[in-house]
């Protein structure tokens, strides 16, 4: 029997947790992802341009705090995106 995915959710409320971005730092920790990288691992960080009226793509703010993330564990982010 396989292992059940673990699912992390956070209010993005201000509240007695913190910012939604602490919290989202916090589920990164969490998740265990940095402690795969070696220093010096190139990680891509995908993006979607969005469309007019679009509200539901990354935002910028959210991608930099996983690149900055990434940087502090010693891997070498970079942001990318397709159109297809």
């Amino acid at each position: 029997m396989s292992e059940l995915p673990v699912v992390y959710w956070a209010s993005l409320d201000v509240d007695d947790v913190g910012r939604p971005l602490d919290k989202f730092r916090k589920i990164i920790e969490r998740s265990g992802f940095l402690n795969n990288l070696q220093r010096g691992d190139t990680v891509a960080i995908k993006l979607h341009m969005g469309e007019h009226g679009n509200v539901r793509y990354l935002r910028p703010i959210w991608a930099r705090t996983v690149a900055d993330m990434v940087k502090e564990a010693g891997g070498r982010p970079f942001v990318t995106d397709t159109t297809s």
